[in-house]
């Protein structure tokens, strides 16, 4: 069973180690960092160690954090894609066809497109921390990419709850710390991101 209350407790574990995080997820860029750092966590819960690793190697978290926010991006890229797409179509429909437009059937083929597209993208979503979890685990960018193997990984009981607990504890979060003007949200964030990893790389280690 998935350790939730671990994994929430686990940013706390160490009061400046906590600091630095949050600190340098104030700064754009230099976020990818943390990015790496909370990836090089997910790791170490894929071996059961649920301590934290030091803030060193700062080169590597970088490229390993921008690696990881690539994959994400590539995962949602097609969902965005056909999202704009099927809203500028539908606007584009009802501004050239004017008066001569069905607006009932146009707007009920928009909203269904729009549906699908938003079901795509929910699902790339969905599959999107399994494959970045697949390449931390495996040390190879392509790994999050061998669709088969992340599909396998996603469509599993522990996954679909994890990834529902998480977004409804990552909204709470995110929520409360827009209170903190100007660094609430990178706090929230490194936060949300550390508990997030560390539960989807104890989901990924159940062989």
């Amino acid at each position: 069973m998935t350790d939730y209350e671990a994994a929430i407790k686990r940013p706390g574990q160490d009061i400046k180690k906590l600091a630095i995080g949050c600190v340098l997820n104030v700064v754009p860029i230099v976020n990818f960092i943390v990015t790496g750092y909370i990836m090089k966590a997910a790791k170490k819960t894929m071996k059961k160690k649920n301590d934290l690793p030091e803030w060193k190697e700062w080169g590597d978290l970088f490229m390993t954090g921008l690696l990881a926010t690539s994959i994400v991006l590539i995962y949602s890229l097609t969902g965005l894609r056909l999202l704009f797409a099927g809203f500028g179509a539908m606007v584009f429909g009802l501004i050239a066809g004017g008066a001569a437009v069905n607006m009932p059937m146009a707007l009920a083929g928009g909203t269904i497109r729009m549906a699908v597209t938003l079901l795509l993208l929910a699902s790339a979503m969905f599959m999107a921390p399994m494959a970045v979890m697949h390449y931390i685990d495996k040390g190879d960018f392509s790994a999050a990419f061998a669709v088969k193997n992340v599909f396998k990984k996603s469509v599993t009981a522990d996954h679909g709850v994890a990834w529902i607990v998480m977004l409804v504890y990552g909204t709470a979060i995110m929520y409360l710390s827009m209170m903190v003007p100007y660094v609430g949200i990178a706090i929230g964030g490194y936060i949300v991101g550390l508990t997030a990893m560390t539960v989807f790389a104890g989901v990924y280690a159940k062989r």
